[in-house]
Formats: C-alpha cells, sequence, structure tokens
C-alpha cells in the first residue's frame, strides 16, 4: 500500500521454463507492473530497456491530437482519413511486432490497431469512445458506420474456411490480399498462390501472389475497365489445394460522376441524337406539386374530450344522488 501511495511499481521477469512463473505474474498484478517471460537470458536487455521505456513515459496523453492514416486497411475502406474527428487524449501504448496499426498519433502512437491470431482478429483503440476523450465522435456523422465496420471486421464470414480473400480499393487498381491458416488456426506459409481474374469482357489473365506475412499473400492489380470482376484464389502447399472465388466491382471514377443536373438533361440529348431519337424535356414546378399533409397528433383532442366525459359523468352521478 505505501508503494502504490507512493506511485512505485513493481515489473518481474521469468527466466527459463524453471522459474516460478505464477509468483512472479501475481507479484506483477500486486504491484501494478508488468509480467515478462523470456525463455532465454539473451533477451533481458530488450525487456529491460522495453520496461524502462514504458515506466519513464507518461502512459495517458490528455491534448488535442489528429487522428492520422497509418496504412489502408478494410477497417477504415470508404472513409476519407481527413475527416476523422480529433480526440482529446488516449493511452500512449507499444503495439505488438504481429500487429498492424490503422491509425495513429502525430507522435506514431498507435490509436487502433488490429492483429490477426489464427483464425480469430482483434482490435485495440487506446482512446474512449465517446467523452472525456472521443467528445466530438458522436457528433460525426459517420460514426455509426465506423464503428460497425470495426466490429464486423472481427467477426469473420462464416464461409470464409481456411482462406480469406478480400480486395484493397487502390488509386488505378486493386490489392489483392489472401489469408490462408489451416483449420487449427496455424498460418500456411511458403505456398504457390495463384488468382485468376477474369475482366467484364470476359478475358482472363493468371497472376502469382507473393508472402507479405505469415500467411498473407498480397499483389497490386491494375484494372482499367469499369465493371464486374471476378477472382479465383487457388493455393497449393504440401499436396493440398484450395480455392476461393469472389466478385469485384470497379466504379468509375469520381469524376465522371454527374453532379449538375443540366448536365445529364444535356448528356440525354446527346444520346438521342447518335441513336437517331428525340429528347423531351418535362420541367416540374415543386410549387406545383401537391404535398401530403402534415401529420397532426389527435392525443391532445381525445384527451381532453375524455376529461369532459368524467367530469359529465361525476356531474350526472351526484344529480341521481341527491334525487
Amino acid at each position: 500500500e505505501t508503494a502504490r501511495a507512493a506511485q512505485i511499481t513493481l515489473s518481474t521477469i521469468a527466466i527459463g521454463t524453471d522459474a516460478d512463473t505464477d509468483l512472479l505474474d501475481q507479484l506483477a498484478r500486486w504491484g501494478n507492473g508488468r509480467y515478462y517471460f523470456v525463455p532465454d537470458a539473451a533477451d533481458l536487455p530488450r525487456i529491460t530497456l522495453q520496461e524502462s521505456e514504458i515506466a519513464g513515459s507518461e502512459l495517458t496523453v490528455e491534448q488535442p491530437s489528429p487522428v492520422r492514416l497509418n496504412q489502408p486497411h478494410p477497417l477504415v475502406r470508404n472513409f476519407d482519413p481527413s475527416t476523422l474527428p480529433l480526440l482529446d487524449g488516449y493511452i500512449a501504448l507499444q503495439s505488438r511486432p504481429e500487429a498492424t496499426v490503422v491509425l495513429s498519433s502525430p507522435a506514431d502512437d498507435p490509436l487502433l490497431a488490429v492483429w490477426q491470431y489464427g483464425l480469430g482478429r482483434s482490435v485495440a483503440w487506446t482512446a474512449s469512445t465517446a467523452a472525456p476523450w472521443a467528445t466530438r465522435w458522436p457528433a460525426w456523422s459517420e460514426y455509426d458506420r465506423f464503428w460497425n465496420q470495426v466490429v464486423q471486421y472481427t467477426i469473420p464470414t462464416p464461409d470464409s474456411g481456411p482462406l480469406q480473400v478480400w480486395v484493397e480499393p487502390l488509386s488505378r487498381g486493386i490489392r489483392l490480399m489472401v489469408d490462408a491458416q489451416t483449420v487449427g488456426g496455424v498460418p500456411i506459409d511458403l505456398a504457390q498462390v495463384s488468382a485468376q481474374i477474369t475482366f467484364p469482357d470476359q478475358s482472363s489473365q493468371r497472376i502469382s501472389l507473393l508472402q507479405i506475412g505469415p500467411g498473407r499473400y498480397s499483389r497490386d492489380v491494375a484494372l482499367g475497365e469499369v465493371g464486374p470482376y471476378q477472382v479465383v484464389v487457388t493455393l497449393f502447399a504440401d499436396g493440398q489445394t484450395l480455392q476461393r472465388s469472389i466478385g469485384y466491382v470497379q466504379v468509375p471514377p469520381t469524376e465522371y460522376a454527374i453532379h449538375d443536373p443540366a448536365q445529364g438533361v444535356e448528356r440525354l440529348r446527346q444520346i438521342a441524337a447518335i441513336t437517331g431519337g428525340s429528347t423531351e424535356v418535362i420541367v416540374i414546378d415543386e410549387a406545383s406539386v401537391a404535398m401530403p399533409a402534415s401529420p397532426q397528433e389527435l392525443w391532445p383532442w381525445l384527451a381532453s374530450l375524455a376529461l369532459a366525459l368524467w367530469v359529465g359523468e361525476i356531474a350526472l352521478r351526484r344529480n341521481q344522488l341527491y334525487e
């Protein structure tokens, strides 16, 4: 108790399998510190340096902090990083080497990180979801969709199986991503992974994917034609063949979108002229369109009527009583 009052923490390190790990773990818990296990004494310098950095730094950062995109990820797909609200604080932590830091602070502290463990996924968010550190976030128009996307990412699809395939849109194509694990969750490494891509014109192309991490393979693909694509991924390892197919639709670039209705009318006239047809433009005056009457609440009228009937009933009973 005296040590806690003086803000003194106790961290423990177990060296080798013959150490009393349960006791050291319990001591670290009592001392509000951290417990480490190293199989070899050669790891001691790394652990002591890491512990000194953590103990010597302030874990809680309470100041306005922008949220920046550390790297593209399905967690933040279809979100503009510049629209992410400011944070008023967060807990400064270090990410695991196996983790992927998606969002970070200007000080490179992880804010949103993910970790693939076997067939499972875990997500860490180092701030709060509302007050006191994310007071601006609930008012953000994309708040609900953001957290729904985070939760959905942690839930594997029922038919994902040992092969999980997805695409990440790029400025000039897609990034094809493949995660391969055994039924027990062990990454499948050093496999031959290829993808057969069928284009909208029914032509096809076969590409090879490169391993970029434990059980993870990737390849950037340029897609020039707008329309639906089919991707069939095939993995061959240890005499076993796995296959998974997905679909993807390449949408037109935003610069081709029609933002002015007048452009749409002109486009229709051009199409009519090319095909030998005619164009008829009908302008609808909003003032001439009869809008449905706004609904009115009836309960005040019904309540007043019930009150009047109740008073009338009381008066009638009193008259009958004195007759």
